[in-house]
Order: structure tokens, then C-alpha cells, then sequence
């Protein structure tokens, strides 16, 4: 007798483009852990600095995200100049390190699932 459920093909629970924020969320993990254990103290704290802004922002964005008006889209064009500004500070530091960045795209994670490619499999 055969007690086990059966086999999910398709993903059932969760909330559309969840994939894609996981993804984004490792990345920026990864980058932000990087800088954490980076030798040189000013690394650490531009690591610090730049989560804390990117939380902010990202809080900000999500806040706004069930407005459609377009003083709340143009809000969002101007966070994510922004995002894109940390983005590079972020890149830069990797670059006086001599370290190689990883693939970062933080204003991509903000970017619907066909704008923000992560590289793996499509659900």
C-alpha cells in the first residue's frame, strides 16, 4: 500500500513572481555577506551603509507598489535611480577590493519577471 501523496508538477502555492524575489534576495545576500567579511573595515562599513539604504528603498517601493498613480510611478523611477546608484557604489568597492562582483542586478529585482532575468529555469 502506497501512502504517499502525489508528485506536485506545477507549483501551487506561493504568489507570482516569488521565484524571481528569491533569487534577487540570494543575490543581494551573497554581496552584502561578502562586503561583511571583507578584511579592510571601510568595505564592511559601505556594506553597511549600502543594505541599509537598499532597505529602506525596497521598503519604500513595496509600500507603494499597490498605488498605480503616476506621482507614485514617477516616486519609483526616482528609487530606483537610486537603487541603481547603490548598485554601482556597490560595484565600485568590489572593484577597489579587487574582487569580483557577483551578478547583482538590485534594480532588476524590482523589475517585473520578464524584465529580471536570473539566469535558471523558467516555472
Amino acid at each position: 500500500m502506497n501512502d504517499t501523496p502525489p508528485r506536485r508538477e506545477k507549483v501551487r502555492s506561493g504568489y507570482e513572481g516569488k521565484l524571481e524575489l528569491g533569487v534577487a534576495d540570494d543575490r543581494l545576500r551573497r554581496a552584502l555577506s561578502r562586503l561583511a567579511r571583507d578584511k579592510d573595515p571601510a568595505a564592511r562599513t559601505a556594506g553597511v551603509r549600502i543594505a541599509g539604504e537598499a532597505a529602506t528603498l525596497l521598503h519604500r517601493l513595496a509600500a507603494d507598489a499597490e498605488e498605480a498613480s503616476s506621482a507614485t510611478k514617477a516616486q519609483r523611477e526616482r528609487m530606483r535611480a537610486h537603487l541603481r546608484r547603490a548598485e554601482e557604489k556597490l560595484r565600485e568597492t568590489y572593484a577597489r577590493r579587487g574582487l569580483q562582483p557577483p551578478e547583482l542586478r538590485l534594480s532588476g529585482a524590482l523589475d517585473g519577471p520578464e524584465k529580471a532575468d536570473d539566469g535558471g529555469p523558467k516555472p
